[in-house]
């Protein structure tokens, strides 16, 4: 699964890079140890994107040009909390 796909130079794919770099951060990799990120440069017109693959399987997809990058920070969050939550019901550990 390619978790950003963006066009190098494209002005759209803005919040996509700066969301890569805030991930790929020494103190975030640390705290995350298991987190993957697989950026894919393409040279299409399509609209950047990046791809969450979460521990009990779900995959989301965000377009990112229609967000800025603590939003999308934001949505990684809150899917990640909802998984811990559901987790915690069923007696399973992360």
């Amino acid at each position: 699964m390619d978790f950003f796909r963006i066009l190098a130079f494209d002005a759209r794919a803005r919040s996509a890079r700066e969301f890569m770099n805030l991930t790929s951060a020494e103190r975030i990799r640390e705290a995350n140890p298991n987190l993957e990120i697989k950026p894919t440069i393409v040279n299409t017109a399509n609209a950047p994107k990046v791809s969450f693959e979460f521990i009990d399987g779900n995959k989301q997809e965000i377009d990112s040009q229609g967000f800025v990058a603590s939003e999308i920070l934001q949505e990684l969050h809150t899917q990640a909390s909802q998984i811990e939550y559901k987790f915690e019901l069923e007696g399973k550990e992360i």
